[in-house]
């Protein structure tokens, strides 16, 4: 899924709205869900963005501009949210537009939506909670049972990054520059994980190799690679006091 910012890139919707011909939505300081959707029909109408099956448009909102959804208002009962806006009427070649609302993370939102202490950190650890739950349960927004189209869904705990929410990882982009994002859920792990740069499909360690706990995936780490080829037990069952130990005797290294 791409990630489209091309027209919005973590600018002001304020900026974008004083500067745009297409824009028709006035500016209030609380902002409504109900405008949000017109906005963005209003850009694909113009011929501003093309929505595919595989595009997502994230607003990122300037400081000081209060979102409300279903008669909550950001950072005060929600922090972002991703949607889904069907567009089939429109003709445009895809059925459904997905977005997220992105608030500002400074004001009311500082310290509630991340516990990073730096803003921007804060804002790409929820910037990516939705982008992982456009990804993996896009049509939320269109859904209205507990079915189809909902996709990743718990009915317990919600989408894949509500299960991990506010549990904050690193990761490396392909600019080589390592981003704060929010761990999401992994079956194959049974726990919450970041994903890794380097491709080959990996994911961070669920826990540090010098303690037990679930078994860690031989991509995850080059020395839990060597443990797992050695002992498949590592991997598949369990991260148990044996596997520990072979941090030293097999990687020689000490915890």
């Amino acid at each position: 899924m791409v990630y489209n910012t091309a027209w919005l890139p973590f600018s002001s919707f304020q900026k974008l709205q004083c500067s745009s011909p297409l824009s028709l939505l006035p500016l209030p300081s609380f902002l409504p869900l109900q405008l949000v959707q017109p906005f963005l029909i209003n850009l694909i109408k113009a011929g501003t963005i093309k929505p595919t099956a595989n595009t997502y448009y994230p607003i990122h909102f300037a400081p000081g501009i209060s979102i409300t959804q279903g008669g909550g208002a950001s950072c005060a009962v929600f922090c972002v949210y991703h949607g889904t806006i069907d567009i089939s009427s429109l003709n445009v070649g895809t059925k459904y537009l997905f977005y997220g609302v992105i608030p500002d993370q400074g004001g009311s939102c500082a310290g509630g939506c991340g516990s990073n202490p730096s803003q921007i950190n804060n804002m790409f650890s929820v910037a990516s909670h939705e982008l992982a739950e456009a990804v993996t349960d896009a049509a939320v927004g269109v859904s209205t049972t507990i079915g189809a189209p909902l996709a990743w869904y718990d009915q317990t705990n919600g989408e894949n990054g509500d299960i991990c929410n506010a549990q904050q990882g690193t990761t490396v982009g392909a600019d080589g520059v390592t981003y704060v994002v929010q761990k999401t859920w992994s079956n194959a792990d049974n726990a919450c994980v970041a994903a890794t740069s380097g491709g080959g499909g990996g994911t961070a360690c669920a826990h540090s190799k010098c303690v037990t706990g679930v078994a860690l995936r031989s991509t995850c780490d080059a020395c839990v690679g060597k443990i797992v080829a050695a002992d498949s037990y590592c991997g598949s069952t369990s991260w148990d006091s044996t596997c520990v130990g072979e941090v030293k005797s097999v990687c020689g290294i000490t915890c």
